[in-house]
């Protein structure tokens, strides 16, 4: 057993002890513990080491360049690798996005949504204590599924995990991630947005935790992304591998959460006494107004009744005017086959007339041949005219002698009566037709009547409507008045009753949770604490030892404690790690993270998985010396550390180029793409 291990077990179990502390039995801290659902655990971190093996990710470029494209980063292992271009915009930092999404499970915003939505399959494959594991992305518009494969040889992939949403992804790999490193979840509370706002409780998982181990290019924490929530304080104690870390963030988490509720609760007692005189005031005034507005709204005159009568009058008249029209049409139709009649018996007796005519001024003539072809008219043609009344020349019948006559008054006796027909129909039509006008100028005077009258109605009806929310508002206000003039009352009624519930419980026990949560804190952290300094000795001596490595030749001192805040003597003088320029903060933030990692493979204990991504380090106002110094160092330290892999992705020169051979790096020479 180490001596680390004899030292933990010494110590009573931690409920006993919190227990003795606060003079209370070990039932009721048990009670407090699961009421608030605080974890207990004991046991140190042992550093379990990741390394990135591969990333592909394939898919059709939109918008400017169109194109398929595939990228590939194949055959990593531990050292110091390399995406590169000779300019910006070239898909490096896009690279190392992905390999976050797929680390992380989830997008970060660094990873735009229309460049994240060319990708159509994407795989990251990763080590971890020598088993292989593939986490594969497929993705179109309107899906995403994929899965974590596992392989103890790095060729025949089982399946392991599935997830077919990007809720789902995120859940998946943020859970498996945590297991592979035995992480924990860890609290923090975060203050409200204003000062009656007590805030609430925040649980940082995977994606927080896994901050720690990519620097971009924005420096506002030493260990991770953002200074907020005590979260960089909580990454560095988890990373360290310290015993009862997520036990004393959650209580640290619950302190900050009963103190900002306390003292919301305080700010309300003392502006709620203050506040009562004013709103009753308020009540009051809003009081008048409404009775003086209520009194000068008129009385409403229109009644719904006289609405429905001028409806009756006006449903009437329509079906006057629809009647009438169908009268006129019904006569329209009559008229035309009349008229249709009469001209045809106007054409019969005019065509009979002139036939007649013309046969009388033919017999005349008496003709021998015919006129057009000369043949003479023959004897019995000239009897058959005779007896038959029929042409002896072409045969056709002649209108002459009694029966013709008799035709004669018939035609024009039907075409009298026929003509007498259609002026009676068209005196008919002009009656109906002024009978349809006056229906529809009466339609038309009902429905002006209707609608002016249903424009007041509603009209009135708005008001009244309006009155009735007013008088509402005028009960309401009273109410509150009363409540407000009767308050005093009511408060000393509670008091008093307050005054005599307590009498009748001196009796029970009351349990002091702020006492409880004081001296678990205390004891929490006593377990962890003389570690923890020992440990942050370890890592300051090897910062600084780092520190001209990477060209921070004149830093004297760094001491870098667990809240985590790094004091610096830099050129005999101090300052702190926010004042220092931007590039000194880059290669600060890179080797702390590694002196972590060197501590916790000395002592056999963390839970850092020994990998770094560094995005854009060139661009950090670092002369050509300094980043020598940055990537010379981080090549030695790699060596030092075997298990040690970083990924460094920036803008090509020479110094990167020197110190990152061909073998392991991926380079966008002049206007290429990576991808």
């Amino acid at each position: 057993m180490s001596n680390r291990d004899k030292e933990i077990v010494k110590y009573k179990s931690w409920t006993d002890s919190v227990a003795e502390k606060t003079k209370y039995d070990k039932k009721e801290i048990q009670s407090f513990i699961k009421k608030y659902q605080i974890p207990q655990s004991p046991g140190t971190g042992t550093p379990k080491r990741i390394q990135i093996k591969k990333i592909t990710f394939s898919g059709t470029k939109r918008g400017r360049y169109e194109n398929d494209f595939l990228f590939e980063f194949d055959k990593l292992s531990s050292g110091l690798w390399g995406l590169f271009s000779d300019g910006n915009g070239k898909g490096k930092s896009t690279a190392l996005e992905v390999i976050k999404w797929l680390l992380k499970g989830r997008p970060s915003d660094g990873l735009q949504s229309g460049v994240k939505s060319w990708i159509k399959n994407a795989e990251l494959i990763i080590n971890s204590d020598e088993i292989y594991y593939s986490i594969n992305v497929n993705q179109d518009e309107d899906y995403l599924s994929g899965e974590i494969r596992k392989s103890i040889d790095g060729v025949e992939y089982k399946p392991f995990k599935e997830f077919s949403s990007e809720e789902d992804m995120s859940i998946t790999i943020s859970e498996f991630m945590m297991s592979q490193l035995d992480l924990e979840k860890v609290l923090s509370s975060r203050q409200g947005s204003h000062e009656l706002d007590s805030g609430s409780e925040v649980t940082h998982g995977w994606p927080a935790l896994a901050s720690a181990m990519f620097i971009g290019t924005s420096y506002g924490a030493i260990f991770g992304d953002v200074a907020i929530s005590g979260l960089p304080n909580r990454i560095l104690n988890m990373y360290m591998g310290l015993p009862w870390i997520p036990t004393y963030s959650a209580l640290k988490a619950l302190e900050g959460q009963l103190k900002n509720v306390t003292i919301v609760e305080e700010k309300h007692k003392d502006r709620a006494e203050e506040d009562r005189l004013k709103r009753l005031k308020e009540i009051q005034s809003h009081l008048k107004e409404k009775e003086k507005l209520l009194a000068e709204k008129p009385i409403p005159s229109v009644k719904v009744e006289e609405y429905h009568r001028l409806m009756v009058e006006y449903n009437s008249a329509f079906e006057l005017e629809k009647n009438a029209q169908r009268r006129v049409l019904d006569c329209q139709s009559q008229l035309q086959q009349i008229k249709f009649e009469a001209d045809a018996d106007q054409i019969k007796l005019r065509n009979f007339t002139e036939d007649r005519a013309a046969n009388k001024i033919f017999k005349q003539i008496n003709p021998t041949c015919c006129p057009h072809c000369e043949q003479k008219v023959t004897a019995e043609q000239i009897q058959k005219e005779i007896n038959e009344h029929r042409c002896s020349v072409c045969d056709k019948e002649m209108f002459d002698g009694e029966d013709a006559e008799e035709l004669f008054q018939q035609i024009k006796s039907s075409s009298k009566l026929t003509s007498g027909a259609l002026k009676k129909a068209q005196k008919e039509l002009k009656i109906r037709e002024k009978a349809f006008e006056e229906a529809g100028k009466l339609l038309s005077e009902k429905e002006t009547s209707v609608r002016k009258y249903k424009d007041q109605l509603d009209a009135e009806k708005l008001q009244l409507e309006q009155i009735a929310g007013i008088e509402k508002e005028i009960m309401k206000l009273k109410i509150l008045e009363t409540e407000y003039q009767n308050f005093k009352i009511s408060r000393e009624k509670e008091l008093r009753d307050s005054a005599q519930n307590e009498e009748q419980q001196t009796q029970i026990p009351i349990i002091d949770e702020t006492l409880i949560l004081k001296e678990a804190l205390k004891e929490t952290q006593s377990r962890f604490k003389g570690l923890q300094e020992d440990l942050l000795i370890d890592v300051n001596k090897k910062m600084l030892e780092y520190c001209s490595k990477v060209g921070l030749k004149q830093y004297n001192n760094l001491t870098l404690n667990g809240q985590p805040s790094l004091k610096i003597v830099k050129d005999g003088g101090e300052t702190s790690f926010s004042k220092v320029s931007k590039g000194e903060q880059l290669r600060l933030k890179v080797i702390a993270t590694i002196a972590l990692i060197s501590v916790a493979e000395e002592r056999k204990l963390g839970r850092h998985p020994g990998f770094l991504v560094i995005d854009s380090p060139a661009a950090q106002e670092v002369n050509r010396e300094d980043l020598n110094n940055l990537i010379g160092g981080l090549e030695n330290l790699c060596k030092e550390l075997p298990h040690l892999q970083i990924i460094v992705a920036s803008v090509a020169n020479d110094t990167l180029l020197e110190h990152i051979p061909m073998t392991q790096r991926k380079y966008a020479e002049g206007d290429n793409f990576l991808w």
